[in-house]
């Protein structure tokens, strides 16, 4: 029993390794396709039912947020313009000083 012996021991044992470890992703791959495959026909039936829940929720949450934003929106837009404004002001009369 010489080193090259143990060598070529040690690579076996690392295929082994590398092998079984391999494995286990092809196992939670193939289980995954497997269940996607189960639930694809149920969820054919469902999606549409959902679907139609989620529109109904939409249209009656739609309204009332759009009403209870839309002044803050507004007021953030005032306050952006008179910023703008002022700064503009400001910046034309620093001009007019340096003249």
């Amino acid at each position: 029993m010489n080193l090259p012996f143990w060598r070529d021991v040690a690579l076996v044992l690392l295929i082994i390794v590398a092998f079984i470890i391999g494995l286990v992703p092809l196992g939670i791959f193939y289980f995954a396709i497997k269940g996607m495959n189960w639930l694809m026909p149920k969820a054919r039936h469902y999606l549409p039912l959902a679907r139609s829940y989620f529109k109904r929720a939409e249209e009656m949450t739609k309204r009332p947020s759009e009403t209870s934003v839309a002044p803050l929106i507004e007021s953030g837009v005032s306050i952006a313009y008179l910023r703008g404004g002022w700064r503009g002001l400001v910046s034309a009369m620093r001009k007019e000083e340096e003249r």
